[in-house]
């Protein structure tokens, strides 16, 4: 008998509908999304999905804690997995943790989740060892949170790196065909090498390191391009930092991208993949195998 199982996210990003479907293709889910959830990012259709309730709010309290309003109405205990975001600041995640704790062996809990930034405070270890003592496995981003969970004694058997799950299928076929293109000398009208990142810009990526590196460069002479595929709450500083290294015909904001094909040209045509940001967990760009990624640590 195939097991049942209930997915409980805030929300459902693009990125992840390839996965999400596949699941529901394969598994027995049944989805609970906070229908009034709200993100920065691009939110695919919940409609594919067969079995999908967006009753659910998210709701805030006490400044950055939250909870899901609805949540106690639904039947955990006729499933036997229960997969959640591991959101700690999230009171309906605690409760369900307490719930799974009185004497509801069969459900099984599991946290698709960053896990561990190794950045933690010993006040915020002990809070996460506190919170992640009962649930049964985690499905983490990348190596280096499996590696820290593992220092700081978890079962390495519970730990399961699943990546960011991007449609790795659909891009495996555009690395098989793409070819070069002109697309940054046609926009820079340069033939200078070009730096690239793509993701949300938010502070802390520190992408100002990007911008005052290729600044500090053309002082001496040498000339880079910067492509910025994204768009985020730092994108107005960081037009200043362009306008203070007189770089404004070697920046390119993109803006959001959400079209793996140019996606592919983009990330395939540039120089350099750049990342500053040392808890960073997935490099999308090492999907198309042809940059060389630099995480400064």
């Amino acid at each position: 008998m195939a097991k049942k199982i209930a997915v409980l996210f805030p929300y459902a990003p693009l990125y992840r509908e390839a996965i999400y479907k596949l699941m529901d293709k394969e598994l027995d889910v049944d989805w609970f999304f906070c229908g009034n959830a709200k993100r920065n990012l691009k939110m695919f259709d919940y409609s594919l999905l067969k079995h999908c309730d967006l009753s659910m709010e998210e709701k805030k309290v006490l400044g950055p804690m939250v909870y899901y309003k609805g949540i106690k109405k639904l039947n955990i205990q006729q499933y036997d997995a229960i997969i959640c975001p591991g959101v700690i600041r999230s009171f309906s995640e605690w409760w369900l943790l307490q719930k799974l704790g009185k004497g509801m062996k069969d459900s099984k809990l599991y946290l698709w989740t960053h896990g561990w930034y190794g950045k933690e405070s010993c006040w915020q270890k002990n809070i996460k060892k506190f919170f992640f003592r009962k649930v049964d496995g985690f499905f983490l981003y990348g190596d280096y949170a499996r590696n820290e969970m593992i220092k700081e004694g978890f079962d390495a058997s519970k730990l399961h790196v699943i990546k960011n799950s991007l449609d790795y299928d659909k891009q495996l076929e555009l690395r098989n065909n793409i070819v070069t293109s002109n697309v940054y000398k046609e926009h820079f009208k340069n033939d200078n090498p070009t730096i690239i990142f793509i993701g949300r810009l938010t502070p802390v990526k520190k992408l100002n390191q990007i911008v005052g590196a290729v600044g500090i460069l053309k002082q001496k002479g040498e000339n880079y391009n910067i492509a910025f595929v994204g768009d985020g709450e730092i994108r107005q500083s960081l037009e200043v930092e362009v306008v203070k290294y007189q770089l404004q015909d070697n920046v390119w904001f993109y803006g959001p991208c959400f079209d793996e094909k140019i996606n592919a040209e983009l990330i395939y045509n540039a120089d350099l993949c750049v990342a500053p940001w040392k808890y960073r967990t997935y490099c999308y760009a090492c999907t198309y195998v042809r940059l060389s990624c630099y995480f400064p640590q």
